[in-house]
């Protein structure tokens, strides 16, 4: 009786073995060419392009360019991030500008880099027109990322050229703390020539409040919050809209004027205002960007 109830133990620890032995061919695959469980790879995610639509001819200065990547696989997954240059009018070869890692945003769900490109005068074509820049990138397994696109117009023009604006992505509604905004400009005759650098607001009902506020490139930083006078930088401390202020996103429109009262470009930023029963699962990207570092950015030919 011991023994038959041995035998039968033996049986079913057999069994048991070969049942395991099938479930891990099941899971893993039995076979010469396949034999690694595989791994689904996600291609990464690219968002909040930041490039300018016109660029002077004439440009002597550095405009940064600006993307979000975020990788499903890890952020270490991220092989490279760069644009695809097309001439649209045929007068230029297509080139491709390699962007570099700049900063990492860990954020409250998901962490992302900012990508970016030190676009100076020896990035600028030999003639004027206008060019199509595509942005993507690819990770380790060669899976590419969608497309973003910008058109970018090189030409002369009259008036300051403003560019590199950093502000807040939003605001906390009466809060008392200052938020400070920031903006390049430059003039082909000379920052003496830039009569002021100034921009209005419109509230999330596209009613305007009717205000022109000017920014300074005085020095004064309590007041204006600029740290040097006369070196083209333009910044200006504002208060957050009142507890009672309209929420949602509220429109800045930034422009220059010379003192011809020639008008130049106009960049349109939009922050969200909030009250403080709203989660943002966002950071203030661009209080990590210093436009000035340019060291680490380079052409690929």
């Amino acid at each position: 009786m011991s023994g038959m109830l041995k035998n039968r133990s033996l049986s079913n620890y057999s069994l048991l073995l070969v049942g395991l032995f099938v479930f891990l061919c099941i899971i893993s695959g039995c076979n010469d060419d396949d034999s690694a469980i595989s791994i689904e790879k996600f291609p990464p995610v690219i968002s909040n392009l930041s490039a300018p639509d016109f660029i002077p001819s004439n440009f002597t200065d550095t405009v940064m360019i600006y993307l979000d990547v975020y990788d499903p696989d890890g952020l270490d997954d991220i092989a490279s991030v760069y644009a695809v240059v097309i001439d649209t009018n045929d007068s230029f070869d297509s080139d491709t500008l390699f962007m570099l890692n700049y900063s990492q945003i860990d954020g409250d769900l998901i962490d992302y880099r900012i990508y970016s490109f030190a676009f100076t005068s020896t990035d600028l074509p030999s003639a004027a027109g206008e060019f199509s820049y595509y942005f993507l990138a690819v990770d380790s397994a060669g899976e590419y990322s969608d497309t973003l696109s910008q058109d970018i117009s090189f030409d002369t023009m009259e008036g300051p050229f403003i560019y590199n604006l950093i502000t807040p992505d939003s605001l906390l509604k009466g809060s008392t703390d200052p938020a400070y905004l920031f903006i390049h400009a430059w003039d082909s005759h000379g920052l003496d020539e830039i009569d002021s650098v100034y921009f209005t607001t419109m509230r999330p009902d596209s009613t305007s409040s009717g205000y022109v506020f000017l920014m300074y490139d005085d020095g004064a930083v309590s007041s204006h919050g600029d740290s040097t006078a006369g070196d083209g930088i333009f910044s200006l401390g504002i208060q957050s809209p009142s507890s009672d202020a309209q929420s949602g996103l509220w429109t800045f429109t930034f422009t220059a004027r010379d003192e011809f009262d020639n008008q130049g470009n106009t960049i349109v930023k939009q922050i969200m205002a909030y009250d403080g029963t709203l989660v943002l699962n966002e950071k203030i990207r661009e209080y990590n960007r210093d436009s000035s570092v340019t060291t680490n950015m380079r052409k690929v030919e």
